[in-house]
């Protein structure tokens, strides 16, 4: 898709002020350059992301709460339980104009770019972006900063049981959506969605299967201007497959003491 499409869904807004920055500005600025965009799934936790950044240099795009573990580069979000505490993080901050309103006081206008959002798409009648969560923005922003290759990490969509357990984990964070997927498990049950990756059942739940689906979108979209992969076969996102094995922490399944745990 022409970049200059990209630039007029993603950025417009009738509402620019003196004093903000719109990420406009950061067309082409890591032209050739290794992105890693790094979600909160579980998988995140199998890979030293302190040394693939040391040894590597890349760029180290996180969603939502990524940069309170890993070194992020920039930072995108959406949701509003984790607005106030994106807008202090210690790295650039990618966030949606609308949500300035919520926490004006506390933006650093130096660090902070704004992307356009909700009623402003609707100015477009073909408009073929994607806004539905942090990942699918960061992944746009990657193929618009001009980056050549794209590695992500912790993007998983799935929900991982613990075993002997209704224990279920699809989150890094004890965040709020765990909570309530571990709540529903010990008092109602849940309904859980089965796909079967590479001969494998998974699981997963509907919002994390459409996040799936629109990943796989973009990934069609951009794959001829990017060499695109996920880290290793975790998850359920059908896309190449890359490993590190240099790169694997101690609680990585292809371990030999985690081996029984599986990927």
């Amino acid at each position: 898709m022409p970049q200059e499409q990209i630039l007029s869904d993603l950025l417009y807004s009738p509402k620019t002020k003196t004093g903000e920055r719109w990420i406009w500005d950061l067309k082409d600025r890591h032209k050739g350059e290794t992105a890693f965009i790094i979600g909160n799934g579980w998988s995140a936790h199998y890979y030293d992301m302190h040394r693939i950044k040391k040894e590597t240099n890349a760029v180290f795009i996180g969603c939502n709460k990524a940069f309170m573990k890993w070194p992020i580069d920039y930072i995108v979000w959406q949701d509003n339980n984790v607005n106030k505490l994106c807008i202090k993080a210690p790295c650039t901050k990618i966030m949606p104009h609308r949500k300035l309103k919520l926490c004006k006081n506390l933006v650093d206008y130096d660090t902070t770019y704004f992307y356009g959002f909700g009623q402003y798409q609707k100015r477009f009648h073909n408009s073929s972006l994607e806004l539905s969560n942090s990942g699918c923005v960061a992944f746009q922003l990657v193929h618009y900063m001009g980056f050549e290759t794209l590695i992500i990490v912790g993007c998983d969509c799935e929900i991982i049981m613990v075993p002997n357990s209704l224990e279920l984990h699809s989150n890094v964070f004890e965040d709020r959506q765990v909570s309530r997927l571990n709540t529903r498990a010990k008092n109602s049950g849940i309904r859980l969605e089965e796909v079967v990756r590479d001969g494998k059942t998974k699981y997963t739940s509907k919002g994390l299967l459409r996040f799936s689906k629109k990943f796989e979108e973009l990934y069609g979209r951009f794959r001829d201007d990017m060499d695109i992969f996920r880290m290793g076969n975790h998850g359920i996102l059908r896309l190449p497959t890359m490993e590190y094995e240099a790169f694997w922490s101690d609680s990585h399944p292809g371990r030999s003491d985690n081996s029984d745990r599986g990927e």
